[in-house]
């Protein structure tokens, strides 16, 4: 039965019918331009990326085109996410064939399934196994923890790998360490703790010496200062996942107190109060949704953490947000947009490539307007993230300053902004800036050619329908 789950996996991880689904474009825009700017010679640590280096690096070593390379990396991604945690959650529990079928179902929903239109994690990246990678990483380690031998080691390397993911990622792991510190500590294990005290200074003083913490950091501490903030309200489904954190601090508080040396408790609390920042600061069905794997994920291993050691929580609570978390993942099964999703799963390459043409026909006129377009350096300033495709263009267009110039958008600030474009033009030279008069970022485009005549020479604008085309040469 685990091989029949792991190829269901298989196939709904690779399938190919992500970039049609509307905004799918604009969020891979967020991975595929660093990967672009990567693979244009540039080095990790001075291309703009709101998600992260190492995910992005990682990325651009499979093969193929940034688009494909972004693909097949979030696809396998997400089955070896998938695959490892049912095995080690079956060995762990010794699960009997019922229990671990359940299991298998209910987080394949669950991780494939979770939004109301069925589309999957793929069209959004960021809010997908590629963004909770490093939490998804401690629960493996929680599963693992009493057969570990260098304990202190293992978590060091996942703070390492948590930190160089994302600055969020290290958010999450730096709540889960401190949630097992202070367990530690409050059983009075201090060889423990003293462990679990040096791995914490000890990754601290590698990532200062790395000299990334500032970069990794610019876009985490701007949303964290309220930037895209949205209204956390304690109604509808934040009751649920507010009474999930509650039973984990519970059964925290009480297993302090048992013999076995089992951080479930800690990694539970820990990675719950952890991705709640997401959660809270923009509290949508979506983001909930997108932390459903998770959550289901962490309060099973709660729940079978609590009958191995015996351990009750006001008075059977674990089982009810157990099963409501459970039952909110199936309801998929209850949708005949389910079957019809999964019957009609295709893996494609080509309808991939297709899917990503979205240029308009007056964008895409501009070939035949603008001398030598093809050849050129082109950014644009417009609303969708998305690649600068030219059907007229045997090849895609080479960008020129960062893509997409939402990365150097708040909450980055101006003077970081024009830093990062005086980079680009220092790299690649002058080019020609194509800005989308109807859009909001438009709106800016007087900021960004005053930036740009710093270093380059405007020697030509030509205005075309909705398009205002400007020409930079080296001063």
């Amino acid at each position: 039965m685990s091989l029949i789950f792991t190829f269901a996996a298989f196939f709904a991880s690779f399938k190919t019918q992500i970039l049609s689904v509307p905004g799918s474009l604009y969020h891979w825009g967020y991975y595929i331009g660093p990967m672009i700017s990567y693979s244009d010679g540039l080095p990790i640590s001075k291309i703009p990326s709101q998600y992260g280096l190492f995910n992005i690096l990682l990325a651009s070593y499979f093969p193929g085109e940034p688009l494909i390379s972004f693909y097949l990396f979030q696809s396998s991604l997400l089955w070896f996410v998938y695959v490892v945690t049912i095995i080690l959650v079956i060995r762990t529990y010794m699960l009997n064939m019922y229990p671990a079928i359940f299991f298998m179902l209910v987080f394949y929903l669950a991780l494939y399934f979770a939004d109301p239109e069925l589309i999957g994690p793929q069209p959004f990246p960021s809010s997908s196994v590629v963004r909770f990678f490093p939490v998804y990483m401690y629960a493996w380690i929680c599963l693992s923890f009493s057969t570990l031998r260098s304990r202190s080691l293992v978590l060091l390397i996942a703070t390492l790998i948590s930190f160089f993911w994302s600055a969020e990622g290290y958010l999450y792991a730096s709540v889960i360490m401190l949630s097992i510190l202070t367990w530690f500590l409050l059983r009075k294990s201090y060889r423990e703790s003293a462990k679990l005290a040096i791995v914490l200074i000890v990754s601290n003083i590698i990532l200062l010496l790395s000299g990334h913490f500032a970069k990794l950091f610019e876009f985490a501490t701007g949303y964290a200062a309220g930037h895209g903030y949205v209204d956390f309200k304690l109604t509808g489904i934040s009751q649920l996942f507010i009474c999930a954190i509650v039973v984990a601090f519970i059964y925290y508080t009480k297993s302090i107190h048992m013999e076995r040396n089992d951080v479930s408790s800690s990694v539970v609390l820990g990675a719950l109060i952890g991705i709640s920042t997401y959660f809270t600061g923009r509290p949508v069905p979506q983001n909930f949704t997108a932390m459903l794997p998770i959550i289901f994920l962490l309060i099973f291993v709660l729940f079978s953490s609590s009958r191995i050691n015996n351990i009750r929580v006001l008075g059977g609570l674990d089982k009810v947000v157990f099963l409501l978390i459970s039952f909110i993942s199936c309801l998929p099964l209850l949708d005949y947009k389910f079957y019809k999703q999964f019957a009609n799963i295709e893996i494609s390459i080509q309808n991939l490539l297709s899917d990503r043409i979205v240029s308009s026909p007056e964008l895409d006129s501009l070939t035949g307007i603008v001398n030598d377009l093809c050849n050129k350096r082109v950014s644009i300033l417009d609303d969708s993230a998305a690649l600068l495709i030219f059907s007229g263009c045997k090849s895609d267009i080479k960008s020129w300053l960062p893509m997409p110039l939402q990365l150097v958008e708040a909450p980055i600030s101006k003077s970081k902004r024009a830093e990062y474009i005086d980079y680009y033009i220092n790299q690649f030279g002058c080019g020609l800036l194509i800005v989308d008069k109807n859009s909001i970022m438009g709106m800016k485009s007087n900021e960004y050619v005053g930036i740009i005549e710093d270093r380059c020479k405007l020697y030509n604008v030509q205005r075309i329908t909705r398009y205002d085309i400007y020409e930079f040469k080296s001063l």
